[in-house]
C-alpha cells in the first residue's frame, strides 16, 4: 500500500503542470502557452501580467505488482494549477489536488478515501527563445508542502527541471524534460531522503490550427529502485475553442506494473 500511494504522488508531482508545446496557434493576438494534458512541461512562462488556471479530472488503477487482481484506484477530484507572470520571463505558480483511493483486495473494493495530496508551490524561468539549432528552454523549481497532520507520514519533494522544445516542419513539435526531485518523507519524528530523476520526451503533431494530438514517454527513476517507476505512456488530443481556451483528454499506461489512467482537462488564459 505505502509503495502505491507514493505511486499517485509521485504521478501527481509529475502532473502537476502537464503540458505540451506543440499546442501553439498563429495568431495576431498573444496565444496561451499550455500545460495540458501530458506529463512534459511547458517550456515558455505565462506571459507577464497573464493569469491562467487549469483543472484536471483522472481515474487511474495501479496493480499490486504485475498480473495481480488485487489493486489500487484513484480519482483526481480535480488537479488544478493557478500560474501569474510576474515578468516576461518569470511565472508564479501553484498547483493542488484532491485524491480519492481505493483498494481492491479478496474479491471486494474498500470504501474511498479522500485526501488532499501536496500543494507545490514554484516559480518558471524562461531561458532562451528558439534560434537556429538553439532550442527554446526554460527552467522550473517548485517545492511540495504536505497536507497530512503531523502524525501521519508525510511527504515534502523538492523538484528542479529544465524543460525544452523545438518546432518542427509539417506541423510537428517536439518537446521535454529533464530534472532533479529531492524527495523528504517525515513519518514517526523520523526523516528519509530520496533522490530521483524524471524525464519525458513528447511529440506533437497539429491536426489544424485550434486542434493537435500527441504522444509521449515519461518516468522517474529514484535511486532506490524498487519503487521506480521509469516507463510510462501516454498519448491525447487537444481542442481550442479560442486562443484562450482549450479542452483536452489522454489516456496512459505504465509498463513497469501495468498501471493505467484516463484524464481530461480544460485549461483558460486571462490577460489585462
Amino acid at each position: 500500500m505505502k509503495r502505491k500511494l507514493l505511486f499517485v504522488i509521485l504521478i501527481f508531482s509529475l502532473k502537476l503542470s502537464s503540458g505540451q508545446d506543440s499546442a501553439i496557434i498563429q495568431s495576431d493576438e498573444l496565444d496561451m502557452i499550455t500545460n495540458r494534458p501530458g506529463a512534459t512541461e511547458a517550456s515558455r512562462a505565462v506571459y507577464k501580467k497573464g493569469f491562467q488556471i487549469e483543472a484536471g479530472l483522472e481515474f487511474g488503477q495501479i496493480p499490486n505488482f504485475r498480473g495481480s487482481s488485487d489493486h489500487l484506484q484513484y480519482l483526481f477530484l480535480p488537479n488544478f494549477g493557478f500560474q501569474y507572470g510576474v515578468s516576461s520571463k518569470v511565472e508564479l505558480r501553484i498547483f493542488t489536488t484532491n485524491y480519492a483511493t481505493r483498494s481492491y483486495l479478496n474479491s471486494g473494493y474498500t470504501q474511498f478515501v479522500y485526501e488532499l495530496a501536496n500543494v507545490n508551490v514554484g516559480a518558471k524561468i524562461n531561458l532562451t527563445e528558439a534560434k537556429g539549432g538553439l532550442p527554446e528552454m526554460a527552467i522550473l523549481v517548485d517545492q511540495g508542502i504536505s497536507t497530512r497532520p503531523a502524525n501521519e507520514r508525510s511527504y515534502w519533494p523538492t523538484r528542479g527541471l529544465l524543460a525544452w522544445s523545438y518546432s518542427l516542419p509539417s506541423h510537428f513539435s517536439l518537446s521535454g524534460n529533464f530534472g532533479y526531485v529531492n524527495e523528504k518523507e517525515y513519518y514517526d519524528q523520523y526523516i528519509t531522503y530520496g533522490h530521483s530523476f524524471v524525464y519525458s520526451l513528447n511529440c506533437g503533431y497539429g491536426i489544424k490550427e485550434n486542434v493537435g494530438v500527441f504522444a509521449e514517454v515519461f518516468g522517474i527513476d529514484r535511486l532506490n529502485k524498487d519503487r521506480s517507476f521509469p516507463w510510462n505512456f501516454d498519448g491525447g488530443v487537444w481542442y481550442r475553442f479560442n486562443n484562450k481556451l482549450q479542452v483536452d483528454a489522454s489516456m496512459g499506461y505504465g509498463f513497469d506494473v501495468g498501471n493505467y489512467y484516463i484524464n481530461v482537462g480544460v485549461s483558460k488564459l486571462f490577460l489585462k
